[in-house]
Parts: structure tokens; sequence; C-alpha cells
């Protein structure tokens, strides 16, 4: 209602000038991902949450999920245009300066607290990642956790999906945050008719979609004094006869 309208809480955000300060006091054009968020609208992967915020798209190849903002994703830019940020730390590919999507990306949904989407260039405090604007993804603390957390799901292509969590924390000032996740899926079977007249297969590409991941993430504090460990293993089949294979 016009009532509860005034009384929504106004998130604070660190990603828009190194500091904390309201999304009002920020100086860019700010949105805002919460877990409420996640949870209600039940984004699996982080593609899901960045295609339903306003000016960022992506598209993938069927290798890799690519991130666009505001029209501008050129072709083998690899999503290098857009910085991205794991509790302020830089995740970009070392070698092309990727923005990972998808199971690429290191980090259960369910240990996000916070996704911070800040438009507009960056360059000036992050580099040249963020030409088009940087995304931080601000993690739970142990204490969110509070014990044991597990989830096993299923869906469709035959893909199956487990993570393990534990969080607590001790005292005043240690804190831990400690998953693992797995994820498999047999993927789709595939028509293209530009390989129609392929002898082996008459233009479909079968058990060529597979997708494996295995996750990694740990979080540890005492005081201001922070550890974090994050290590993601991912293999795809490519179904497109991308990069000259033979279909």
């Amino acid at each position: 209602s016009t009532e509860e309208l005034g009384f929504i809480e106004i998130e604070d955000v660190y990603t828009a000038a190194k500091h904390l300060q309201t999304v009002k006091e920020a100086p860019a054009s700010i949105s805002v991902v919460t877990d409420e968020d996640i949870n209600q609208y039940g984004y699996r992967t982080l593609t899901d949450a960045v295609n339903n915020v306003r000016g960022f798209y992506t598209y993938s190849d069927r290798n890799y999920d690519y991130i666009g903002v505001r029209g501008f994703a050129r072709l083998g830019d690899y999503g290098n245009r857009v910085l991205q940020l794991v509790d302020g730390h830089s995740m970009n590919d070392n070698v092309y300066g990727s923005f990972f999507l998808g199971h690429g990306f290191g980090v259960d949904m369910n240990l996000i607290k916070k996704i911070e989407f800040i438009r507009g260039p960056g360059a000036s405090l992050y580099g040249s990642n963020a030409v088009f604007g940087a995304v931080n993804v601000i993690t739970k603390k142990g204490k969110d956790i509070n014990g044991l957390y597990t989830k096993v799901e299923g869906g469709s292509y035959n893909t199956y999906s487990g993570t393990v969590a534990y969080g607590r924390q001790f005292g005043e000032k240690m804190d831990l945050l400690i998953s693992a996740g797995y994820i498999n899926g047999k993927g789709q079977d595939l028509y293209y008719p530009e390989f129609a007249f392929s002898t082996y297969s008459a233009g479909w590409a079968r058990d060529c979609d597979e997708e494996k991941a295995g996750k990694f993430f740990m979080k540890a504090s005492y005081g201001e004094f922070t550890i974090l460990a994050n290590a993601v293993s991912r293999r795809k089949n490519v179904p497109t006869a991308a990069y000259e294979t033979l279909f």
C-alpha cells in the first residue's frame, strides 16, 4: 500500500564509492538483489539474477554465459567490460577478464546476502574491467547460516545437484562459513539445420550438452581480519562444433 511504501528500508551499498552509504546518497544508478529476492524468485544461478535486473542481460553460446549492459555486449569480449566482485575482491578471469556466470561462478546462491549492481563506468575506482559497471556479490556470514544446511535438487534433462554448508559464530570475534556443492546435468539433444546433411548425425547433437561443476567456498573471520577462499571446477561438453571441431 501507499502507507507501507513510506516505511521500506533503504539499502546501504558499498560498491559505488568504496564506503557504506544509502542508495539515495550513492553517486550512481544502483539496483540491489537481496537474499529475500533470491528465495522469492527462485534464482538458481547468478545468470538468473542478472537477467532480472534493469539494463543487464546475458546470452549463451552453450560454452559459457556472457553479460551485457544496456545493449553493449560485443561478441568476443567474454563479458570483460563488467567488473565482478565477491565481498569487494575482483573475481574476473586473469587471462580474458571474463565475468563468471552460470555454474562457472563459484558461490552458491544460498550463500549470497545481497548483490549490488552499479551502472556506469567505474574505472577511476576499480580499473579497466569496470567500463560499463560493477557487480558486487556480498556473501553471508556463518552466523547467518547458524548450523548445518543441506540442499538436494533435481531438474529437467537429468540434472541433479547438491550443496552442504556449515556456518557458525564462535564467541564475539570468530565466524566461520564453509560450503561445497556439485551439479551434473545431461543437457539437451539439439537439432541444427546447418548440419542436416551430416553423414553421421543428420543434424542432431545427442548427448553432447553435458555439464558438471564442483564448488568450494570458505569465509573465516576473526575481528576485522577475514580469509576468503573460493574454487570451482567446471566441465562442459560443447554441442555446436565450435573451434572448427567436427560436428
